[in-house]
């Protein structure tokens, strides 16, 4: 699910393979995108790495979301949006987080599953 809604719009040239090392390498470097950023300024992400960076924080997030809410409230998120509603009214109603919230929980997430030590980069995040 986490690829059909993550990679809808998936520029050629880009790919999967970097994911694992890009992420946690920003997660540990500071230099993770926000949620929020990625929300309020998608189409400013240029170079292949800045791409690759922000597809694959939004594939790991939509990951995350998917396995906390399940497919059916986040499809229902993305069917919201379609009618009319923005994606924080949605994801406040079908996910009960805003996008402040949602990014610490997923941030936490990703230390928790990244094997990255928490404790000699948390300060940085």
């Amino acid at each position: 699910m986490a690829n059909v809604v993550a990679f809808a719009n998936f520029p050629s040239g880009v790919g999967l393979y970097q994911f694992d090392t890009s992420i946690s390498n920003a997660l540990r470097d500071g230099t993770l995108p926000s949620l929020r950023f990625l929300h309020e300024s998608w189409t400013s992400f240029t170079g292949l790495q800045a791409v690759n960076l922000a597809y694959g924080t939004a594939y790991y997030a939509v990951l995350f979301l998917a396995g906390r809410i399940g497919g059916i409230p986040l499809m229902q998120i993305l069917s919201d949006v379609d009618s009319a509603l923005t994606f924080e009214q949605s994801l406040d109603a079908r996910a009960g987080f805003n996008l402040e919230t949602l990014d610490g929980t997923f941030k936490e997430w990703l230390w928790a599953n990244g094997g990255i030590s928490r404790a000699s980069s948390w300060a940085i995040c």
